[in-house]
């Protein structure tokens, strides 16, 4: 499992990559209507990152146990899926142009591809421990539907007030999870 954490880490890391360039970016922008949503977005991405961390070690200071394939694929979907929002979130390519003029205009083009992978997350996530009969009502599947309402909401709706409401009622639900979470955790180090 040690090479399986290592390669997590090391996909995470180059989200958080991402993630920091996208906020430099967007930061740089901030003039442009619609950039700061975007960087919020990119800030709540890193949270989510936080947050699949805290849950990890959670999950690894308990006792030893085997890991199946599901859980395996369930556990490296989270990076996977954070770099790949990341992407969609960053201001360059072949529209970098465009996205520099209207970086919000670019996010909504991105909409249906960013809230669709946000959605999958906690849908996939509960599917797996529903198939492996480990599914608890708890604080974590609480915060997981709270995250696929999110996801849910970003679909349906338009608009840079609507969507900076909504980032930041996620960024509230991550970050509460976070110290829900941490306090928790039993770490040496």
């Amino acid at each position: 499992m040690d090479s399986i954490g290592v390669l997590n880490g090391l996909v995470s890391a180059f989200a958080i990559g991402i993630l920091a360039a996208n906020i430099a970016s967007y930061l740089k922008l901030r003039q442009l209507p619609g950039a700061l949503v975007i960087a919020l977005w990119s800030v709540f991405l890193v949270l989510l990152l936080v947050e699949m961390w805290a849950a990890t070690v959670k999950s690894f200071t308990r006792e030893a146990r085997e890991v199946s394939s599901p859980s395996l694929l369930t556990f490296m979907l989270l990076p996977v899926a954070v770099t790949v929002m990341a992407a969609l979130l960053a201001p360059e390519g072949p529209t970098r142009a465009d996205t520099e003029k209207d970086p919000y205009g670019a996010f909504t083009a991105q909409r249906y591809f960013f809230f669709g992978i946000l959605l999958a997350l906690p849908v996939v996530s509960i599917g797996q421990e529903a198939l492996s009969g480990a599914v608890t009502v708890d604080w974590d599947l609480g915060f997981r539907l709270l995250v696929a309402a999110g996801s849910i909401c970003g679909l349906l709706i338009r608009g840079r007030r609507a969507d900076t409401v909504l980032v930041v009622a996620m960024m509230v639900v991550i970050v509460s999870y976070i110290f829900v979470v941490f306090p928790e955790l039993a770490v040496s180090i």
